[in-house]
């Protein structure tokens, strides 16, 4: 399952390096998921809570408790799943 950590948590994870200047552009809304791999913003929420889909991508909520994604990891795992299916 995704981990929901808080900004600073996500930040100093060190598994994917940071730039040191965070860019609000690096970080998705789950409509952007969405509209990202083709579907809807309640398949986006069925994959974080069920299908462990999207538990490579690090997501922190903000204070509203709105759920935001970093971009370069949802585009790694987008072409990560293209590269699967292409081989098939």
């Amino acid at each position: 399952m995704t981990s929901e950590h808080s900004l600073e948590e996500v930040l100093s994870d060190e598994k994917i390096p940071l730039p040191e200047v965070i860019n609000p552009a690096d970080w998705m809304t789950p409509r952007e998921v969405a509209d990202h791999f083709g579907v809807k913003s309640k398949t986006i929420n069925r994959w974080i809570n069920e299908k462990d889909y999207l538990s490579d991508v690090r997501c922190f909520r903000t204070l509203g408790g709105h759920r935001r994604f970093y971009r370069p990891d949802v585009i790694k795992v987008s072409e990560n799943h293209e590269n699967k299916q292409n081989a098939a």
